[in-house]
């Protein structure tokens, strides 16, 4: 990935998270890795707490919700992949279409395969 143009602003503050906001962009290959976050109830369910899965919020859903990130969610969304994005709001898709039937199932490993996915997706590997 080509390295993202620093952002210019008048307040230091800004420019600090915002050249964190760019690193962590460039270590998520082109998302925020704290997207990742909404993914962790998935990811760590098994047969005894899947019925606590929820649906899990779209990247830019996520981005203008979150306490952190919701300031600077356009900053964010404008130096974020686009083909990332899209990729990252399938997964999300197939999951929250899912979930019922996931639930009523028990079939955890279906939750931990598609939140694998997402975290391999910003670049976590297993």
């Amino acid at each position: 990935m080509e390295k993202l143009e620093q952002p210019k602003s008048s307040s230091e503050p800004e420019n600090k998270i915002r050249e964190t906001v760019l690193r962590d962009i460039e270590t998520g290959e082109g998302l925020l890795a704290d997207a990742l976050n909404t993914w962790g109830r998935a990811f760590y369910c098994g047969p005894d707490n899947i019925e606590r899965l929820e649906p899990i919020p779209t990247y830019e859903e996520r981005l203008r919700s979150h306490t952190v990130s919701a300031p600077n969610a356009d900053f964010i969304l404008e130096h974020s992949d686009p083909n990332k994005v899209k990729q990252y709001n399938e997964l999300v898709a197939r999951f929250n279409e899912d979930l019922e039937r996931i639930k009523e199932e028990r079939d955890y490993k279906t939750a931990k395969q598609l939140a694998q996915q997402a975290y391999e997706l910003i670049g976590r590997k297993f």
